[in-house]
């Protein structure tokens, strides 16, 4: 039985190549804490979520670089990043809320956004501060790669539309 690190995970998100094994999310060993005379560094409570993020980003590329999309009117109803989504949102569900950054608006940071996320990171051990900015940055990452197609078919200018004609008299009888 092999394990992976969660490094070993986050390089190959990164990686253009591919491992050639099946990687099982359940056998990723966590970072220990660390002691350091006065100062503990603490492991991410959700090191496995960040994990399968990052397993998920690379199914995305993978995916990407594999699949030459048929039309343009393939890309929003493929099913493969359906259900790439649909894990993720998996994940996202299974993170405690107090470890995802998610604004009220799907547009813009509120000021109420910003008062809940300070909220939200003064209430963690200070040790997780860097594995809370890697879970977020993952997670959205992860969002946009997979809504990515669809945002640039959205940005294509719409082709033209007939122009109204106005039918012409019907002879009554």
């Amino acid at each position: 039985m092999q394990h992976f690190s969660s490094l070993e995970i986050v390089f190959q998100s990164m990686s253009t190549d591919r491992l050639p094994v099946q990687l099982r999310l359940g056998l990723v060993k966590p970072p220990q804490p660390i002691i350091d005379g006065d100062y503990e560094f603490s492991a991410l409570p959700e090191v496995s979520s960040l994990a399968a993020i990052y397993y998920i980003i690379t199914e995305i590329k993978t995916h990407y670089t594999s699949n030459i999309p048929v039309s343009l009117a393939s890309i929003p109803s493929d099913p493969t990043l359906h259900l790439l989504s649909h894990h993720l949102h998996q994940i996202q569900t299974s993170i405690p809320k107090y470890l995802i950054f998610l604004p009220q608006s799907p547009y813009t940071f509120t000021p109420s956004d910003d008062i809940r996320f300070a909220q939200q990171i003064g209430a963690l051990p200070y040790g997780c501060l860097s594995g809370l900015s890697q879970l977020n940055l993952a997670y959205h990452a992860a969002t946009c790669l997979i809504t990515r197609p669809t945002l640039y078919l959205s940005s294509l200018p719409s082709p033209p539309s007939p122009p109204f004609s106005n039918p012409s008299p019907q002879p009554s009888s």
